[in-house]
């Protein structure tokens, strides 16, 4: 459902402050990550053409180069799939937009952390400190050096499924100071650095940052 949420924190860091009032439209979003599953099904029935990454984090696996089917780790079809950039995430988006006659995009960075908070004000949507079961994040137990497949820790209130930690997901907001009103829209970036991710391990805080690349479709 819609509604009008408190964006950012002001005890946070420089880059998520001001807090500041947003008004969300209805909007429905997928209960977990696009899996290695779903996005190889995109690719198989497309023939997309899924470009090695030579940019931050994909090169930082195993000192290689990997891909989405070969990331640096072992996945199975339920994990999500990660190494995707945003070119990568909008193709996908639009592709499930033909297929299914439905109209779908990546979520803007205010429907993300909206959905993420899901009526919540505590740093991450259970409380202010991590539970074990709760979310896959750097540093907390058990310690893991990879992602977990999807719908392996609990669901938010909204229903959502590793919203937080696990991987980093793209939104269609370019990346700017709250007070522009980009967290509120989509764009097309300039260079991909430029648009935002959400979703960081629970250790750290809720900001604008960058990490594994994968995609939540909206």
């Amino acid at each position: 459902p819609g509604g009008e949420f408190l964006m950012g924190d002001d005890q946070g860091r420089n880059n998520e402050r001001p807090a500041h009032r947003v008004q969300i439209i209805a909007f429905k979003i997928s209960r977990s990550e696009i899996t290695v599953d779903q996005f190889r099904d995109f690719v198989t029935r497309t023939q997309y053409d899924n470009p090695r990454w030579r940019n931050y984090p994909c090169e930082s696996a195993g000192g290689r180069l990997p891909d989405w089917q070969s990331p640096g780790y072992s996945q199975s079809g339920d994990y999500p799939v990660v190494c995707v950039s945003w070119e990568d995430a909008r193709a996908y988006t639009q592709w499930l937009s033909r297929e299914t006659g439905q109209r779908f995009r990546l979520p803007t960075e205010a429907e993300w952390e909206y959905a993420a908070r899901a009526g919540t004000r505590s740093a991450v949507w259970w409380g202010e400190n991590f539970q074990p079961g709760y979310a896959n994040c750097a540093g907390c137990a058990p310690i893991r050096n990879a992602p977990a497949a999807v719908r392996s820790y609990l669901a938010n209130p909204l229903g959502l499924y590793e919203i937080n930690g696990n991987v980093r997901e793209w939104t269609c907001s370019m990346y700017a100071p709250y007070g522009s009103g980009a967290e509120e829209q989509c764009g097309t970036p300039v260079a991909e650095s430029l648009a935002t991710l959400r979703g960081e391990p629970v250790e750290a805080d809720a900001g604008h940052e960058s990490g594994w690349l994968q995609l939540r479709g909206g």
